[in-house]
């Protein structure tokens, strides 16, 4: 042994480069966080003594194992090294026999209790109220000052969280999410309602008045400006994306109505009306507006000559397709019967474009036609302009159909056998559709199925494109302009279903696919059933015929309950088919007959309202 020891446990200074990591040391794992240990020695010294015993005699080199206070040796190592200590630095150590490490080891290893974080806390917030800048205690313990930041939030939740906290009856992330206010009354008020909230709930619950930064009112208004107007601002310095919240949301909704009011003045001299929403438009609130309806133009002379030409070229290339086809013997690959086709396509596209080039909005009704303007997600401004409000919906339906949309004015035009006028059948064809939708998009297995019966059409093309699938999907949510329609009890189901999948379903793509990738199969069902049913349609304009029947007759919708006869539609209608329809329930005869147009709509609605009659566009076959 070595000759320098007299007397066991006895504490002497031994020169740095004199110690080592002895193999008796009990703790085998640890040894952490070095960096901060040499720091808290650089600033006040060795607080703690080491714990060694005299190197064995075999050793070749003198010295001392320590047994305990391996981070203190490393640290003072780093010291060393960083040449912020000397090398042969005396350190003072506790000397004991080598028969006693193992023992004096394992007593300091076991017998130390950690400090509770609490009491960390307690003392950081001490020594800050003592003076001390939050930089330079972060450089006496080696941590940063966004840790020592976090600390002192912490220390500053309400004792009763505290004290919760330390009778481990609230965990550390609880008392993370309760650093979110510094109001201690609130913090009670919580946990008066629940004892055991999670940190979710105490998050959500200490920021429901406030606004994320995130938030497109935010991102417009920005935060100095914000902060210029006296608004205060705080962090979550334990969330997972360091989210400031703005605390005075009525402040920042003044500052983003003044943003948005500066950037629609000119606007306002140009329109009837303007509506500034201070936010994202949902969908629930669009759903509100209509559009301005749309008209055919008559064509001038020219253009009707062209047309004329265009259909009989159309007519003869039919022909030559028939026969071509006939000749083909179900070959598709046939090259006549190709060109014939392609042909056909080639003059119906022709005549589509000219079409559409006669289709505009309704001068009338775009009289009534506002905009709306709101923020995107990203606290850009958007103008939706071109929309008709709610009031004004009705107003604008009844300038499309007295401009003669389609051909026909007040109920008189063309119309088949039983059937509605091409209006009234437009109008009540866009109402069922709506309802259908709904009705659709709740009955997945139907949904389902509708949807693999049109994937295998569009896999049947005999000229799909696309690389491998090509499905395209139509909206069909819009339904444009009905009277019917228009602030009834379908369009507001339809626009709340719609609002809600919104509010469910991220915006960006990635976002999109991430979503869809962690959904259970029932979401994405119902998704699926959803975007079927928003693809439906069952417009009706141009003809009788229903191509949706087979799908509306799989729905077994009931229309009576969602359509009741009313004046509305019988006003137009001719008066003879009024009282065609009347005499089928028995109230027929010259009293009716001489009755105005207007007063014999009225009374029809009131006598049919309970008989469950419905015109004929709202009739559903049977299967």
């Amino acid at each position: 042994m070595n000759a320098q020891v007299q007397t066991p446990n006895d504490v002497r200074a031994i020169p740095l480069d004199q110690l080592f990591p002895s193999p008796l040391n009990v703790r085998k794992t640890g040894g952490t966080r070095i960096d901060s240990l040499a720091a808290s020695i650089k600033a006040r010294g060795l607080i703690h003594n080491l714990t060694v015993i005299p190197r064995p005699r075999e050793d070749k080199r003198p010295g001392f194992e320590v047994v305990a206070g391996k981070r203190r040796l490393a640290a003072l190592r780093l010291l060393a090294k960083r040449k912020e200590l000397a090398a042969s630095a005396p350190v003072d150590c506790r000397v004991v026999s080598r028969e006693q490490a193992t023992a004096n080891s394992l007593a300091e290893n076991v017998e130390r209790e950690a400090m509770h974080p609490a009491d960390q806390f307690a003392a950081f917030a001490k020594l800050v109220d003592q003076g001390k800048p939050t930089e330079d205690i972060a450089a006496e313990f080696g941590i940063s000052v966004d840790t020592v930041q976090k600390r002192l939030r912490l220390a500053r939740v309400s004792p009763q969280v505290m004290r919760l906290y330390r009778a481990e009856e609230l965990t550390l992330e609880q008392v993370m999410a309760f650093t979110l206010s510094d109001d201690h009354a609130a913090q009670g008020a919580l946990l008066e309602d629940d004892a055991r909230p999670s940190a979710y709930q105490i998050r959500r619950a200490l920021t429901e008045t406030t606004v994320r930064g995130d938030d497109p009112r935010a991102r417009l208004v920005g935060r100095d400006a914000y902060v210029a107007a006296g608004g205060t601002i705080r962090r979550d310095l334990f969330g997972n994306d360091a989210t400031d919240y703005f605390e005075d949301a009525a402040l920042l909704d003044r500052l983003a109505n003044a943003k948005l009011e500066k950037a629609v003045a000119k606007l306002r001299k140009q329109r009837p009306w303007v509506q500034v929403v201070a936010g994202t438009l949902d969908y629930e609130t669009r759903a509100q507006f209509g559009k301005v309806p749309s008209i055919r133009q008559t064509p001038d002379a020219k253009t009707e000559k062209k047309l004329a030409q265009l259909r009989a070229r159309l007519a003869a290339a039919e022909q030559q397709a028939e026969a071509a086809e006939a000749e083909a013997d179900g070959d598709e690959d046939s090259p006549p019967w190709t060109r014939a086709c392609a042909k056909c396509e080639a003059l119906q596209e022709q005549i589509a474009a000219i079409e559409r080039g006669l289709i505009a909005p309704d001068p009338d009704a775009a009289a009534l036609a506002g905009a709306v303007v709101a923020l995107d997600h990203r606290g850009h401004v958007q103008v939706l302009d071109g929309l008709i409000r709610p009031e004004d919906k009705r107003a604008a339906a009844k300038v499309a159909r007295k401009a003669g949309q389609g051909g026909e004015v007040d109920g008189v035009g063309d119309k088949g056998a039983g059937g509605d006028p091409r209006t009234v059948r437009r109008d009540l064809s866009a109402f069922l559709t709506v309802v259908a939708q709904q009705a659709l998009a709740n009955n997945i297995p139907l949904a389902m199925r509708a949807l693999a019966f049109q994937l295998v059409l569009a896999l049947r093309k005999s000229r799909s494109g696309g690389h491998g699938l090509d499905v395209a999907v139509t909206d069909h949510a819009d339904v444009g302009a009905s009277e019917t329609l228009a602030g009834s009890a379908a369009e507001a189901a339809a626009a709340k279903w719609h609002a809600a999948w919104e509010r469910l379903l991220p915006t960006e793509p990635d976002a999109l696919w991430t979503w869809c990738q962690q959904a259970d199969d029932h979401r994405i069902l119902s998704l699926l059933a959803y975007c079927a049913a928003r693809s439906f349609s069952a417009a009706q304009d141009h003809s009788d015929s229903q191509p949706a029947m087979p799908l509306l007759s799989a729905l077994q919708l009931d229309m009576t309950a969602h359509w009741t006869p009313n004046a509305g539609y019988f006003k137009r209608l001719r008066k003879t088919d009024t009282l065609a329809i009347l005499g089928q329930y028995g109230h027929g005869g010259p009293a009716f007959a001489k009755l105005k147009r207007d007063v014999l709509a009225e009374s029809a609605g009131n006598l049919l309202a309970k008989t469950g009659w419905l015109p004929p566009t709202l009739i559903i076959s049977a299967e």
